[in-house]
C-alpha cells in the first residue's frame, strides 16, 4: 500500500490518482500485463533405436536365408545318401547318384573305352586314376598312366593321334595339347616326375 501526497489517504501501490482526492499520483509504477508465452506444442519423442531395428531386421534376413541354404545342402545331401547305389570290384568302384553316375577303375583297356583315346603304348594305369563322370548330358573321363619313356616322345605320339590339335603349350617339365571332337573336346598333358613320364588324358563330351 502507498498513501497521496496531497491528503494522506491509502492508496494502491499501483494506482495512477487518488481514490480520495483525485490528485495524480506521480511516479505510479504502472502492473505492466506480460502477455502469455505461446503454447508449444509437444514435440514427440524421438526413437533412438530406428537404426538398431533396421540393423536387427537385416541380420534376420540374413540368418534366414543362411538356414535355408543350410536346409537345401542337407537335403540334398540326404537324398543323395538314402538313393546312391555303390557297387564295387576288385579295383573297380560304380557309385550312382539321384543326379549321375561316378565310376573309376585301373584297367587300361577300359580306360581306353570310355576316353576314346588311344593309350600310349606300354604305359600303366595309376592306382584310380581313370574315372568317368555323367551328370545328365555331361560327360567327363580322364585316366593318369605312367611309362618310363621321354615325355617328348610320348607327346609325338599324339601330336600324331591329333594334327589338328588347336592349343599346345609347353611350361617347363610339362606339355600339353587340346583337341576339339564332333562333341566336345580332349585335353593330354604329359610331365616328367621323377623316373616316369606322367600322362593325364581328359575327355569332355556336352
Amino acid at each position: 500500500m502507498a498513501f497521496c501526497t496531497s491528503c494522506g489517504a491509502n492508496i494502491p501501490a499501483t494506482a495512477g490518482f487518488c481514490t480520495s482526492c483525485g490528485k495524480k499520483i506521480e511516479g505510479a509504477v504502472q502492473a505492466a500485463a506480460t502477455p502469455a508465452a505461446p503454447a508449444t506444442a509437444a514435440q514427440p519423442a524421438r526413437s533412438g533405436g530406428g537404426g538398431l531395428k533396421i540393423v536387427l531386421i537385416v541380420l534376420g534376413i540374413f540368418f534366414f536365408l543362411g538356414a535355408v541354404v543350410v536346409g537345401v545342402i542337407s537335403y540334398g545331401a540326404y537324398r543323395i545318401a538314402k538313393e546312391a547305389k555303390v557297387e564295387q570290384s576288385g579295383d573297380e568302384a560304380r557309385i550312382e547318384t539321384p543326379f549321375g553316375t561316378v565310376e573309376t577303375h585301373q584297367d587300361v583297356e577300359k580306360a581306353e573305352e570310355s576316353l576314346g583315346v588311344a593309350i600310349y603304348p606300354g604305359a600303366t594305369a595309376t592306382p584310380g586314376g581313370s574315372s568317368s563322370v555323367e551328370f545328365g548330358k555331361m560327360k567327363v573321363a580322364s585316366g593318369v598312366f605312367e611309362t618310363e619313356d621321354d615325355p617328348d616322345k610320348v607327346m609325338e605320339f599324339y601330336k600324331e593321334e591329333f594334327p589338328k590339335a588347336r592349343v599346345m603349350t609347353q611350361d617347363g617339365d610339362t606339355q600339353s595339347l587340346m583337341a576339339d571332337t564332333k562333341d566336345g573336346f580332349i585335353t593330354v598333358a604329359v610331365a616328367r616326375h621323377d623316373s616316369k613320364t606322367v600322362i593325364t588324358i581328359a575327355r569332355t563330351e556336352k
